[in-house]
């Protein structure tokens, strides 16, 4: 006996039974812990009462108003302890079937939070890949520029120094400097954006992991859902 592999999976008839008796009890919990609410208030006041009488009480003997207040008291506090326990066994028989009518949207959610991550993460990685390739331009302009510069330097010195300081600077030393003390303050400004891409990075993988194994998890439910779907229709291959 195998389950029939061509059949389309889906969450049909088995999920919809699972989603109406986990809404039918849900309905229920609601109602008990209203009542909860209501019998716990019950009891506060009746107990608060009773405190109050005791209090006030010099009598080692209960008058009748004080023994219905007791009785009253004590029937307050059973309510109570009822009630209660209602609410407990209604979130007992709830609590498996909450884990799996929830569990498609969760996966649905844990995919999407994925996704969202991994995309983020691709995206970081190449604006972080583009500003490092920037970087090695900018650090090789600047080598250049130094060495262009210092060549100039040592030409306009030897030059001044033939014609006794009687030499006017040559204009293109004063835009090979000025060109050097942007590239300089560019590369600032991309060191600055590598840090920063550096340290969105950082936590996306621990967080894609995180992400990727709550989609495992929950995908497992859902294809548990999925065969429970599958096994009224059960075919002899």
């Amino acid at each position: 006996m195998k389950i029939n592999p061509f059949r389309k999976k889906s969450l049909g008839r088995h999920f919809d039974k699972l989603q109406a008796e986990y809404n039918e009890l849900d309905r229920k919990l609601d109602a008990a812990l209203n009542e909860q609410k209501e019998a716990e208030a019950d009891f506060a006041e009746k107990n608060k009462a009773y405190r109050e009488m005791e209090e006030r009480s010099t009598s080692s003997f209960w008058s009748a108003g004080e023994k219905s207040l007791n009785r009253a008291r004590n029937y307050a506090e059973h309510q109570m302890r009822q009630a209660q326990s209602k609410v407990r066994e209604l979130q007992h028989q709830i609590a498996p079937l909450h884990s799996q009518v929830i569990a498609p949207a969760q996966m649905a959610e844990a995919k999407e939070a994925y996704l969202r991550l991994t995309q983020q993460d691709q995206a970081l990685s190449i604006e972080f890949e583009k500003s490092n390739a920037l970087k090695t331009k900018l650090v090789q302009k600047i080598a250049k520029l130094e060495q262009s510069i210092a060549a100039e330097t040592q030409a306009a010195a030897n030059a001044m120094a033939a014609a006794d300081g009687e030499i006017v600077l040559p204009e293109g030393l004063s835009k090979l400097d000025m060109e050097l003390r942007v590239t300089q303050a560019t590369l600032i400004e991309i060191d600055k954006k590598l840090d920063s891409l550096a340290a969105e990075i950082a936590p996306l993988s621990k967080q894609i992991s995180t992400a990727r194994d709550s989609y495992i998890g929950y995908r497992a439910r859902v294809a548990k859902l999925e065969v429970m779907e599958q096994l009224p229709s059960f075919v002899e291959i």
